[in-house]
């Protein structure tokens, strides 16, 4: 980082990004196949009426189990949002402003999430999905971040704040995400699609979205404390039981599923 510098960062990005656009056409090129395209076997589906903007926010609406999504993504986002503003005041008391030394922290972190992701995948991953319901597993993405709220109470310290983002980071990446993809694979065309993406673009920005505006009104009135672990173990008290219903209804959709794979037995 420093052979590089901060201020250099952008256009290594631009450089390493750069052959993704190759690739990109490559897949465009041998593999794209215009939508509309009837094959042998596959006839596109009719749509009741043209895209709206509001058809997927209807949809979540009409599924308690999109219901219950949306609420897991709003709380995740806005607890993780909270919690790396602590993580953000701890840098600053005990990084100060060196800005080679903050970019050189943080670059550290992100890559030791890539290494602990990839023995999640694994590991945790694996074991999570030999449950009979694996939408449990979501509970132990929760359980990290209550347990690294408490321990920022009483002994804030940098290591700790910034392993248990790196823990909760690399697990949400390995096994969260596969997890939530689990959940939408029983529902129906409109609710795995629009439903879908209502709550990873609209529902994840709005939990950002709002755990900034409560910590620029509460840091104006308040200034740091413990009252953002407070909203955070709030937050996650709160989605412990969404994930415990998200799971349930989970399990009733599978249900029918199994009772139609049942062999009968011969007469």
């Amino acid at each position: 980082m420093q052979r590089i510098g901060t201020s250099n960062l952008f256009i290594v990005a631009i450089i390493l990004l750069y052959p993704s656009i190759w690739c990109m056409k490559f897949i465009h090129k041998n593999h794209y196949r215009p939508e509309g395209v009837v094959g042998a076997d596959n006839k596109p589906v009719v749509p009741a009426h043209p895209p709206r903007p509001w058809d997927g926010f209807l949809s979540v609406c009409k599924n308690p189990i999109l219901i219950c999504m949306a609420l897991e993504m709003f709380l995740y986002t806005f607890s993780s949002t909270m919690f790396f503003q602590q993580l953000n005041r701890l840098i600053e008391n005990e990084i100060g402003n060196d800005v080679n030394s903050k970019t050189q922290f943080i670059a550290g972190m992100y890559g030791r999430i890539n290494i602990v992701s990839l023995f999640a995948q694994f590991f945790v991953t694996r074991l999570i999905m030999m449950l009979s319901n694996p939408i449990y597993g979501l509970l132990l993405l929760n359980l990290i971040q209550i347990a690294g709220t408490f321990l920022t109470m009483f002994n804030p310290s940098l290591t700790v704040v910034s392993w248990i983002m790196i823990v909760r980071y690399a697990l949400n990446y390995s096994t969260g995400r596969a997890l939530r993809e689990l959940v939408y694979i029983p529902l129906d065309r409109e609710a795995k699609y629009q439903g879908k993406g209502f709550v990873d673009t609209v529902v994840f920005r709005a939990g950002d979205g709002l755990s900034s505006i409560i910590l620029i009104g509460g840091l104006g009135f308040y200034s740091y404390g413990t009252w953002i672990d407070y909203s955070i173990q709030v937050a996650m008290l709160i989605q412990f039981y969404v994930i415990i219903k998200t799971a349930g209804l989970y399990g009733q959709r599978l249900k029918p599923a199994d009772a139609a794979t049942v062999p009968v037995p011969a007469s």
